[in-house]
């Protein structure tokens, strides 16, 4: 059976520093950055935006998009490195935002989770989602990629932080990209 990624949207702020200006102000080559990393521009949150209302705007996209009922949303598990409540993950709130939208309780049967580990935390929560679905291909869950990445003035991370959630669509038969069984772990 396969299982993978069925559908993708994304929420990336409005607001961004183009990378050229921020080399130039750093003294470092534009061409570094943008041929040597790939970095087009620096996306910045807008005073009303932080990490749950990117994740909540991309899963409420995502659920529009492929005319989900949030009912049929299994799990939604987000990876992250912003934590903003140390007693409740993120995916609380966005279900709670989404609810707003879709009815009191139309999660109540959906779990949720946070996996805070910077660049993995993703990654973790999605190889869960692929095993969670393989055992239950019945199912659909969403995985949400969310963040707002800081870093201190002039230090070499400076210029790769930003901004945004992505929000992937994981069911068996997927129509985008299915993975394996098989997973490499190195620490």
């Amino acid at each position: 059976m396969k299982v993978g990624i069925d559908s993708i949207t994304f929420d990336v702020p409005k607001i961004h520093l183009p990378i050229k200006t921020i080399a130039e102000n750093r003294n470092i080559e534009p061409d570094k950055l943008i041929k040597g990393l790939g970095l087009k521009k620096m996306t910045l949150p807008d005073v009303h935006q932080d990490v749950v209302t990117f994740a909540a705007n991309a899963v409420y996209k995502l659920i529009l998009q492929e005319n989900l009922n949030p009912n049929e949303i299994a799990r939604i598990y987000v990876g992250t490195e912003s934590g903003i409540d140390a007693s409740k993950p993120i995916a609380t709130y966005v279900t709670s935002l989404l609810e707003q939208q879709f009815g009191e309780r139309t999660f109540r049967n959906c779990d949720t989770l946070d996996m805070t580990f910077a660049c993995i935390g993703a990654v973790d929560a999605l190889q869960s989602t692929l095993d969670f679905i393989r055992l239950n291909p019945e199912k659909k869950a969403i995985v949400v990629a969310t963040d707002n990445a800081k870093y201190d003035l002039n230090s070499t991370g400076e210029y790769t932080q930003g901004a945004g959630a992505i929000a992937l669509l994981i069911t068996a038969k997927p129509r985008i990209l299915a993975f394996s069984k098989e997973v490499g772990v190195a620490s």
